[in-house]
Formats: structure tokens, sequence, C-alpha cells
């Protein structure tokens, strides 16, 4: 078994760098799996464990709370346009010297 983590590591070492020199994977399939299986034996995670099914009530939540972020994100951009504008309106204005 711990053969086997080994050997797993030292290919995905190599087909990592392999992508990240620009070149493609013959097996890209087969990276997933080692990635797959050395991500569940750091987890503790069983091989043979299934993925559950989300529920698909699980999947409205979701995009609720995506909607509430990009709702957030806006209302950021907009203050930071405001900020903008109040600081380009604060530069056009003339500078008075103090009176002596």
């Amino acid at each position: 078994a711990d053969d086997q983590a080994a050997l797993d590591l030292a290919v995905v070492l190599y087909e990592t760098a392999t992508l990240r020199s620009g070149y493609s994977l013959r097996d890209m399939a087969g990276f997933a799996d080692r990635v797959e299986k050395m991500m569940r034996r750091s987890l503790g995670v069983s091989l043979d464990e299934q993925v559950e099914d989300e529920p698909e009530d699980m999947e409205d939540d979701d995009e609720d709370v995506e909607d509430e972020v990009d709702a957030e994100e806006e209302a950021e951009d907009d203050g930071e346009a405001d900020q903008e504008a109040a600081a380009e309106d604060e530069a056009d204005e003339p500078v008075e010297s103090p009176e002596e």
C-alpha cells in the first residue's frame, strides 16, 4: 500500500511538471484518479467510499447564496465608484491657502 502511494506520488509529480511546462497528458483520467487517491489517503477517506449525490433542494440554496454574493459584490462596486467620484470632485476643487 505504501509502495503504491509512493509510486502514485512520483507519477503525479512528474505529470504535474509536464502540465506546468505546457504539455498535455495522454491519460488525463489516470492523472485525475491518482490525484483523487492521494487526496483520499491524506484525508483518511476509504478508496472504496462512494460520493453521495447532493439533494436537489441544496442546489436551490446554492443558487440563492450565489445571488446574495453577486448582490453584495455589486453593492461594493457601487460604493467604490461613489468613493472614486467623491475623490475626483475634491481634486477638482481649488485649494485655499491659509490666511496669514
